[in-house]
């Protein structure tokens, strides 16, 4: 049986007695809004704690896989910097496949390629190169 610390022991006594009251089961001192269980302070700040990870991990994979491991793209003559603007190429064109083995999108596929530690067989491009891959590579199949 697994030990419970007794801070620990003592949030979930606290969120068992608050929650059924309607209080936030974030901070226990708003009511929480409906259908939730967090108060519009909580919700709001995980959001931006969410969106600050999500652009770090991206910023660290796009730099990994960029120009000379920096954030910028590998196209030759590209001087693109914006991680707005960058994308994550798979080199071989196998993204659907990889997208199906794994089921990872977005930044969710960036923490896996991290936990992998960064494998190749990707490359940071702009959207505009990222975008003329793909076309080149549709006009190669369909000649």
């Amino acid at each position: 049986m697994r030990r419970i610390s007794k801070d620990a022991q003592y949030q979930r006594n606290r969120r068992k007695e608050l929650t059924p009251k309607g209080f936030c089961t974030t901070c226990f001192l708003n009511q929480a809004v409906d259908g939730r269980r967090s108060c519009i302070k909580c919700l709001t700040h995980d959001r931006k704690r969410m969106r600050l990870r999500c652009l770090r991990i991206r910023n660290e994979t796009l730099s990994y896989y960029g120009k000379g491991g920096k954030l910028s793209c590998c196209a030759r003559g590209c001087t693109v910097i914006n991680i707005y603007m960058l994308t994550l190429d798979h080199i071989k064109d196998n993204g659907k496949q990889e997208r199906d083995d794994t089921g990872k999108l977005g930044w969710l596929f960036y923490e896996w390629l991290k936990k992998r530690g960064y494998p190749e067989g990707y490359q940071t491009l702009c959207a505009n190169h990222q975008f003329l891959k793909e076309a080149k590579r549709r006009r190669r199949n369909w000649l």
